[in-house]
């Protein structure tokens, strides 16, 4: 199934009749999905509450013959269902018009950066329904009991007339309905797929999700299982749930609170298990492809400019630029490339000097999400970090010799900084007694290299966007502290380091903790 399955199919019509079959037809496949008839207001969400996949939209969903009037409408429709934060989606127009309104229906959905879908499918929706006569009057039992009424009343020539006018009389009752024909789902999945195939990284997104759906499904089944359901599963189920919890935390006496956070974490080790189990067993669509001919691509002034390769520094390839399909020049270095009078306009420029920021910066953010929790909770938790501000200029440069051989004048580019190493079993089972520290510096990237062949000096490899800043972080295992726990409590987080990087930070203090050392004579 190549549809989500996490909720995050919508359609969009003003006709429910049209859509209904549709929805139907979905459910059958097991793909839950959400209907707006577009022309209610009322029936529209006050702000966006879902996130978004996959959209059916019908063109048509005021009555207008107004490109830019219908434009609109459906845009206005599209921010109350998609959030800023919704993510990539997949756009079906559908339409028994032929896609009328289409292109400019697009132009004006792209002028907004959140809606703008990984890809556009365009299939007539006659493709999917068929029509059909109904009626809610068995006609002929009904000509059939008038007739026995007026049995004895009437003659021969007055029973066809009557027959004719009660006929007459009911066409009106008649109307023609939609319904999905016995094709529709192949048919629908079969126009995505033609789409699927030019957004092919987009469906990796789909299929993660869908794994994460099934894997939390199985993981609820693996732990519900465990006790027989009957009218008695709740109450053993708590019972279960509550040993999960102690034997997460190591204690007898726990907290209700204490003892759901630590019996869901249980949930996500399991879940995590189940998750890279499927992820090894499963076989991705061909055309999910990650070789790409350009690096990064871009637009300036409806002008397509791709770097297909990078610049020849730090043993990166060269970069080449290409504008419609034409090669404008090679081997041209983007941090010179304002200074060409040939070949390159300022706009071209200029929108190639974003890129680049574009390009590099990319690291910086995923090193981010990946190891970095900006808005933490105020709480004590091992991967805190703390800024201690030192006013003492001179103090702070003789410090700042610790860990540099050379420093920036601009001691602004500097942060002193002091992360919680606490053992994460000591959080999990609140055994903590004193609360431990390595005390560490974090800086610009562009600040002079720090100390290198220092064994106890840790710098961490990925460096990581704060504040829209650049920045690297460093911890010197000579200065490991303890400090009350009570002391720790009351300072203010700054940010925390997620489990991965915590860890491995851990595991070099361990090692340079225990390095044993010898005695030998030369």
């Amino acid at each position: 199934m190549i549809l989500p399955k996490n909720g995050g199919v919508v359609v969009i019509d003003d006709q429910p009749n049209e859509a209904l079959p549709i929805i139907r037809a979905m459910s059958k496949k097991g793909i839950p999905t959400t209907y707006y008839q577009g022309n209610e207001e009322s029936s529209l969400p006050d702000k966006p509450c879902q996130i978004v996949r996959l959209i059916f939209l019908d063109l048509q969903l005021i009555e207008s013959n107004d490109a830019h009037q219908i434009s609109k409408s459906i845009t206005n429709v599209l921010q109350r269902i998609i959030s800023k934060d919704n993510g990539p989606y997949i756009l079906v127009i559908w339409s028994k018009n032929g896609g009328k309104y289409s292109s400019g229906v697009q132009e004006e959905i792209n002028k907004h950066y959140h809606l703008r879908p990984a890809c556009v499918v365009e299939f007539n929706k006659r493709d999917c329904l068929e029509e059909e006569i109904v009626s809610n009057v068995d006609e002929e039992s009904l000509i059939e009991d008038v007739i026995d009424r007026l049995q004895g009343r009437l003659e021969d020539e007055d029973e066809e007339a009557i027959k004719t006018a009660i006929k007459e009389s009911l066409a009106d009752e008649f109307q023609t309905q939609f319904v999905a024909k016995s094709d529709a789902m192949d048919t629908i999945e079969a126009h995505i797929r033609e789409g699927l195939e030019t957004a092919g990284v987009f469906h990796l997104f789909v299929i993660w999700e869908n794994l994460i759906n099934y894997s939390g499904a199985k993981t609820v089944q693996a732990i519900s299982d465990t006790i027989e359901t009957t009218n008695l599963w709740e109450q053993n189920m708590r019972d279960v749930i509550k040993r999960m919890a102690r034997a997460r935390t190591g204690r007898n006496e726990i907290t209700n609170e204490l003892a759901l956070e630590a019996a869901l974490t249980t949930f996500t080790y399991s879940f995590s298990e189940e998750l890279e189990s499927v992820i090894r067993d499963y076989e991705f669509p061909p055309y999910v492809e990650l070789e790409s001919p350009y690096i990064i691509a871009g637009y300036s002034k409806e002008e397509l400019i791709r770097i297909e390769e990078y610049l020849d520094k730090q043993n990166k390839p060269k970069l080449r630029l290409i504008k419609e399909d034409t090669e404008l020049r090679s081997d041209v270095n983007p941090f010179k490339i304002s200074a060409l009078s040939n070949g390159v306009s300022p706009d071209h420029s200029e929108a190639v000097a974003d890129l680049i920021q574009t390009y590099t910066n990319i690291p910086n953010v995923i090193n981010t999400k990946l190891h970095i929790e900006l808005n933490p909770s105020k709480e004590l938790i091992p991967g805190n970090v703390y800024e201690r501000v030192i006013d003492d200029e001179a103090k702070k440069r003789e410090y700042l010799l610790t860990y540099f051989d050379k420093i920036d004048a601009d001691l602004n580019k500097y942060k002193f900084i002091e992360l919680e190493v606490s053992p994460i079993c000591d959080y999990a089972q609140t055994k903590w007694k004193k609360s431990r520290l390595i005390s560490g510096v974090i800086y610009l990237e562009d600040c002079p290299k720090s100390k290198s062949k220092i064994d106890h000096l840790y710098t961490v490899q990925p460096s990581v966007k704060i504040k829209e800043e650049t920045m690297k972080m460093m911890f010197d295992f000579h200065l490991f502290k303890s400090l009350d726990k009570e002391i720790a409590e009351e300072r203010e987080i700054w940010f925390r380091l997620k489990r991965e990087l915590l860890l491995d930070i851990i595991a070099n203090l361990s090692g340079h903790v225990n390095r044993p050392g010898i005695s030998f004579m030369a």
